[in-house]
């Protein structure tokens, strides 16, 4: 990096506000500046009397913009003609850049590098998590290193935007295979319950299995009140009619959830003082995964805490847990011995497992046309929430417990491969955003041009 000389951001940009004080009666488009280097977007327009008494900055061509709280993460854009008239909130900060010393997209892609964004965190002091004000008054102390002219700065933004691009295309081709990938999983899920997935072998009448079933229900009864266990007077298998739902085999019975469950509840409705150690763990919407809990923010409540909660709500292994709050409609099996609380943004469901498999419960909460039986929408739509009586109410097809069984292990055999599959992608993107990083590394010590 010999050729390249240290300059401070203090000579090379011009603090340059265009305070508007907003008209009612006028319409405004805003923009908003996306964190990590990644640009800025357009919000729908709104009128003045919608934005209220708050002041906006106007927003010009060639403006080099900082967020006021998030610039020490990457929130740094330049603007665009697209972008000229516009306005911003007083959270941004606007700059003029002397073109004379630097190209506008070379300061921008250097401020996004590892090196730039630590001299902007340096500078944006706080205590917050991530609203760390950035102190415009200490500019001087970013360091931007510039080769001797501008004609070399175009030659390395030329070779960034050059890889970008590539590395975009690959981008676009990984998600499109995630995609795929994502329309074959839920495919599977739809042949599995429409009974396509195994080869049809029924060892009982539709009939059949409906005594099968009250059978197995009464049983259950009957054993909870041998053992002097609270339960209602009388439970019976509430059949439905199949006529407007999915197309199944002929000998499967369509249900409701909850009279084939021993337990449909859900966890608690005031949360907890939890921390991140504890003696029981928390669970949340946000920990729970179609293979499993994710343990990554997970907090703990005391023993005390947990034992109110648990009174009520007891998941055990072999139980299933559904989300009704947030990320909806999720669907695992609980693995775990241990004890542990929940949120009421879980469901928990115990079914009878001598009449429905957990997994085959699992698999068909998770397959597409139950998430739209259940929210209306399809996944990825923002609704966010599911209520218990849904769930109660839920219709389920149930084949024989053999039957179960076949598809379950049919199931158990795709799903690990296809999950393998998608972390590959992922996997792949990481490293593809990794490439970006270093490749802006590189192009600011002077390694990415050749003599």
């Amino acid at each position: 990096m010999a050729k390249f000389k240290q300059e401070s951001l203090s000579n090379l940009i011009r603090f340059e506000k265009r305070t508007v004080q907003v008209d009612p009666r006028k319409k405004y488009e805003e923009i908003g500046i996306y964190s990590f280097g990644k640009g800025i977007f357009h919000k729908p327009p709104l009128d003045g009397s919608e934005i209220g008494n708050k002041k906006m900055v106007m927003i010009k061509d060639g403006d080099l913009i900082f967020n006021l709280t998030f610039a020490w993460e990457g929130a740094v854009a330049i603007a665009s003609s697209r972008e000229d008239g516009m306005y911003g909130s007083e959270r941004y900060l606007t700059y003029r850049v002397n073109e004379e010393k630097v190209i506008p997209e070379y300061l921008q892609y250097f401020l996004v590098t590892p090196l730039g964004l630590k001299q902007l965190k340096k500078i944006s002091p706080g205590s917050a998590l991530r609203n760390r004000v950035f102190n415009k008054n200490r500019i001087d102390e970013i360091l931007i290193p510039l080769p001797p002219d501008t004609f070399e700065q175009k030659l390395i933004i030329e070779k960034i935007n050059k890889i970008k691009t590539q590395n975009m295309i690959v981008q676009a081709k990984l998600q499109k295979v995630k995609q795929l990938l994502e329309t074959f999983s839920q495919s599977l899920l739809s042949k599995a319950f429409s009974g396509d997935l195994i080869i049809q072998e029924p060892t009982l009448t539709y009939e059949e299995i409906i005594l099968d079933i009250q059978q197995k229900i009464d049983h259950w009864m009957k054993e909870r009140q041998n053992n002097k266990t609270s339960v209602k007077k009388s439970k019976k298998l509430k059949i439905v009619d199949s006529k407007n739902l999915s197309k199944t085999p002929d000998h499967w019975v369509w249900a409701k959830l909850d009279s084939i469950c021993e337990k449909i509840t859900d966890g608690t409705h005031n949360s907890p003082p939890n921390s991140n150690e504890g003696e029981f763990m928390y669970v949340t919407a946000k920990n729970i995964k179609t293979n499993g809990f994710d343990f990554s923010n997970l907090t703990f409540v005391s023993e005390t805490e947990h034992r109110k909660i648990y009174a009520r709500c007891n998941p055990q292994k072999g139980d299933v847990l559904y989300t009704k709050d947030g990320t909806i409609g999720i669907a695992m099996v609980n693995e775990l011995e241990k004890e542990f609380s929940m949120l009421s943004s879980v469901a928990l469901i115990k079914p009878m497992r001598t009449i429905l498999n957990p997994y085959f419960l699992k698999y068909y909460l998770n397959s597409p046309e139950t998430f739209i039986r259940m929210t209306g929408k399809k996944k990825g739509t923002s609704l966010k929430r599911i209520i218990l009586g849904q769930i109660n109410n839920m219709e389920i097809p149930i084949p024989t417990l053999e039957e179960q069984e076949k598809i379950v292990k049919k199931l158990d055999e795709l799903f690990p491969e296809l999950y393998k599959l998608k972390q590959l992608l992922e996997e792949s993107g990481t490293n593809s955003t990794k490439l970006d990083i270093a490749v802006l590394s590189q192009a600011f010590q002077g390694n990415l041009i050749k003599n």
